[in-house]
């Protein structure tokens, strides 16, 4: 690792001005999960690193208009564990409790996971079901956008240098919801071969008013399966229908072969891994599943 000058700003604002004046050569700092890795295999190399720990106020998760916020540097098992996650948005809660191991869960920060962009990361297929929006700031302005948006591809965000994200806006989750999360890995501490996020939403008779399908690790960005969504509504959710939808979801997925799996396996997995998770949710909507 080479050499590089430390910097801890007082506020978002000196932050933003900090990456104004270094550009490139400026990185922000925030549980340092993938910037140190990056940083000691030589892949970047700054000159100054941005800490963000001292603001504070980027670890909160609050409630707001019925639905969340959560800071950008709020820790994975923090998310994992807030009692107002896990009753207003227990599908983030439910991957958040899946990143890597304990260790990193207890540095790891949702902001920094996302900026990284990596495409087997957990938490972009559970924020696309959520309708997740990021807020992002530079100096004397702040933007918002869909994390749809916000992911461009393979390591890639929307975000300019001197800019930095700082905030996790979720909407209220409608009556009759449920959801799920599944991971598929080769180890416990490992990142995914494939997860998919599901959440869907019955009505008092027990019919699909909304289905949202998020997938990770099976193309240069997690995405939504909106072909697959979209033939579930008004149904009534039978095995059918879940096993059709694993086949469109399928049909989008465009992984890479790697070390954690061949391509035509992962296709596979999406498939299988969309109907278990709509499954899921589907019971936990009803009422009958944890």
């Amino acid at each position: 690792m080479e050499n590089f000058r430390y910097v801890r700003p007082g506020s978002i604002e000196e932050a933003c001005r900090l990456l104004r004046e270094h550009g490139e050569r400026a990185r922000p700092l925030a549980g340092g999960q993938s910037l140190l890795i990056l940083m000691k295999s030589g892949v970047v190399r700054p000159e100054v690193v941005i800490s963000l720990r001292g603001l504070a106020g980027l670890r909160a998760i609050r409630e707001a208009d019925g639905g969340l916020a959560l800071g950008a540097t709020a820790i994975h098992a923090s998310v994992a564990a807030s009692s107002l996650v896990r009753a207003r948005a227990p599908l983030l809660a439910e991957a958040a409790a899946q990143i890597g191991s304990p260790a990193i869960r207890q540095m790891g920060t949702i902001g920094g996971s996302l900026s990284q962009a990596d495409p087997a990361a957990d938490l972009p297929p559970a924020l696309l079901c959520l309708d997740a929006r990021l807020a992002v700031a530079k100096a004397g302005a702040i933007r918002e956008l869909p994390v749809a948006e916000f992911l461009r591809g393979y390591y890639e965000t929307a975000m300019d240098p001197d800019e930095l994200l700082t905030e996790i806006r979720l909407p209220a989750l409608a009556g009759g919801s449920g959801s799920a999360f599944l991971k598929l890995r080769r180890q416990a501490t490992d990142m995914a071969t494939v997860c998919v996020a599901a959440l869907v939403v019955l009505d008092a008779q027990g019919v699909c008013r909304e289905a949202r399908i998020g997938v990770g690790a099976a193309s240069a960005a997690a995405y939504r399966a909106t072909e697959a969504e979209v033939v579930l509504r008004g149904t009534r959710l039978g095995a059918a229908e879940l096993e059709e939808a694993g086949r469109l979801a399928q049909q989008r997925a465009e992984p890479a072969t790697d070390h954690r799996g061949g391509a035509e396996y992962k296709r596979a997995m999406v498939r299988v891994l969309t109907a278990r998770a709509l499954a899921q949710a589907t019971e936990r909507a009803r009422g009958t599943g944890r």
